[in-house]
């Protein structure tokens, strides 16, 4: 029958045409995923060799070594070396639970706590772009020893419990937990990240592996914190990594990577910290 022939004609083409390219939506999913992966999450901070930090370097997030010590492991889809033969539900398991396909725990340096309360669309844009990137085959060994124990790190508070009606801190919020800012910026009691008492307060020691840092207050405490600088000039900073006053932020401030977010997502996560209920410098200086 001609119409039949006709309508199967019409299916043929629009399946062609699905085949050879990407529908918006899945365009829309890798956009995405590259930009929490390479701004939000800052992912090859930890997981590329040292100068190779951008999509296009030869050695993008096949493994690097981490302040001196850490190995991380290959993130690229090579089959071999890296996650190239793991399932998409064994990546939401180590990205949520932290756990490997083999139901091992993977050492709690690999911010797992804080992606755990990753939207499902945006773990998907991750494992997404993750899939789309070059496999790069590059075994890493294990770490044998790490300089800090498993137990220091606890679970953050969950940043859709925040008690705000402000959509924007809302939104900032949930930024600054995938970016784990609270990781460094909050202090320890009893051995482990004091999250309930003193979120964002500051006065944790890290050791870079070429020098030693006290993490700044970053909640907005009129002497100790932030409580001098506006929602404009946290986002410059975030932009610049330098302080109104002209100085230099550390290196490992995230800030190589936060200067490329959108100005939105910028001004959303300094909205945020200018809403934390303010915290004295935990060292008392």
């Amino acid at each position: 029958m001609p119409g039949t022939k006709n309508w199967v004609l019409f299916l043929l083409i629009v399946l062609v045409a699905a085949c050879r390219d990407p529908q918006p939506d899945q365009e829309a999913v890798l956009k995405r995923g590259e930009y929490l992966v390479n701004i939000i999450a800052k992912c090859a901070g930890c997981h590329s060799p040292q100068g190779t930090k951008s999509l296009g370097d030869p050695m993008y997030l096949a493994g690097g070594v981490v302040a001196g010590t850490i190995n991380t492991p290959n993130i690229t889809p090579a089959r071999k070396t890296g996650i190239g033969a793991w399932t998409d539900n064994e990546l939401e398991s180590l990205l949520r639970q932290g756990l490997r396909p083999d139901g091992s725990d993977v050492h709690p340096v690999m911010p797992s706590q804080f992606y755990q309360y990753m939207t499902d669309d945006d773990l998907l844009a991750v494992i997404t772009y993750l899939r789309s990137v070059p496999p790069i085959e590059n075994f890493v060994p294990p770490t044998t020893e790490f300089p800090f124990p498993a137990s220091q790190y606890s679970n953050p508070p969950d940043p859709a419990a925040l008690s705000s009606e402000d959509d924007e801190v809302l939104y900032g919020a949930y930024l600054a937990n995938l970016a784990h800012c609270m990781r460094c910026h909050t202090p320890s009691k009893n051995g482990k990240r004091d999250y309930e008492n003193q979120l964002g307060a500051g006065g944790l020691e890290i050791d870079s592996g070429s020098y030693i840092a006290i993490t700044p207050n970053i909640t907005p405490h009129e002497t100790d914190g932030i409580a001098h600088y506006s929602v404009d000039d946290i986002a410059e900073i975030l932009r610049t990594g330098r302080r109104p006053d002209g100085t230099q932020l550390l290196p490992m401030m995230g800030t190589r990577e936060l200067h490329r977010a959108t100005e939105a997502d910028r001004h959303a996560i300094a909205k945020y910290l200018k809403s934390l209920t303010p915290k004295p410098n935990p060292l008392g200086e």
